[in-house]
């Protein structure tokens, strides 16, 4: 992955305390080499925050992107989310249900199945309830006090 910086136009979001707008700012690219998806094996550029320019970006480093429609008819817009963190999150994940049930024991195990409950609660019933289309139903069959 490439990376560079340039000097771009002053915006709105630019504004600095005073309240005018800088007549240039700096504007951070990278070149992305895209691994799935529908554009699988195409390389395109992408804007970053100077601050994660600045920060250093690793070549070779896995990131993510978010697909938008473009303005345009067919096409397609990617911008930069976040570095991808699936195996350190897992690992650390892994590492604190260890410590919990190490320090723990039997109390420990049953703080994580409380857990998992917890989970299973929330994807299977709350989730699915609120994105459920339409409003929710009164249990009485009179009116509310407000339509009376």
């Amino acid at each position: 992955m490439a990376v560079g910086i340039a000097t771009c136009p002053g915006m709105s979001e630019d504004r600095l305390p005073d309240g005018t707008i800088p007549a240039g700012t700096d504007c951070a690219w990278a070149d992305v080499h895209l691994t799935g998806g529908d554009a699988a094996g195409q390389t395109l550029r992408v804007d970053i925050a100077p601050q994660l320019y600045r920060a250093g970006i690793a070549d070779g480093a896995e990131v993510e992107l978010a697909r938008y429609d473009g303005t345009s008819p067919g096409e397609e817009v990617y911008v930069w989310v976040d570095y991808s963190r699936d195996l350190p999150l897992g690992v650390i994940g892994a590492v604190f249900a260890v410590l919990v049930v190490a320090v723990a024991r039997l109390r420990g195990i049953a703080a994580l199945a409380g857990l998992v409950v917890a989970y299973l609660t929330i994807v299977s019933f709350m989730l699915p309830a609120l994105r459920a289309p339409g409003r929710a139903r009164c249990s009485s069959r009179s009116p509310p006090p407000w339509r009376s």
